[in-house]
């Protein structure tokens, strides 16, 4: 599964998107961005207690593959708040309620209708002042 373009999506969780799909890789950047962890197959591991046994394995895969990280086992998780609110926005427009985003993103219903109201500042509604 391809994450869509429109996801702005560092290089490395583009890659864990395309291997285990785009909510594997948000699911992960969520929960350990910003630290550089260990992968394994054990079910205690913190990328399997993210994601999932079969994701953790594909980004099992490219680690080894050295497609990401260090080619053993290891890498960096980057955080992507960017990454995060375009997806939360785009569930919410498919229909999701906002307390239903809340509780799949890992938000208080709040923070969710704030980056809803947000109007993204590329988003090409806003003309040029200058």
């Amino acid at each position: 599964m391809t994450a869509p373009d429109d996801i702005p999506l560092p290089p490395s969780l583009r890659r864990i998107a395309d291997a285990a799909g785009l909510d594997a890789a948000l699911r992960l950047s969520l929960a350990l961005g910003g630290r550089i962890v260990s992968v394994s197959a054990r079910a205690d591991n913190p990328v399997v207690r993210a994601i999932g046994a079969e994701a953790a394995a594909r980004v099992l895969e490219l680690i080894q593959s050295g497609d990401l990280g260090d080619g053993v086992r290891h890498f960096e998780v980057p955080r992507a708040p960017a990454a995060h609110y375009a997806a939360i926005r785009a569930a919410v427009a498919g229909g999701l309620s906002k307390q239903d985003a809340a509780s799949r993103f890992g938000l208080t219903a709040r923070q969710v209708r704030r980056i809803c109201n947000e109007v993204p500042s590329d988003d090409g509604r806003q003309g040029q002042l200058f």
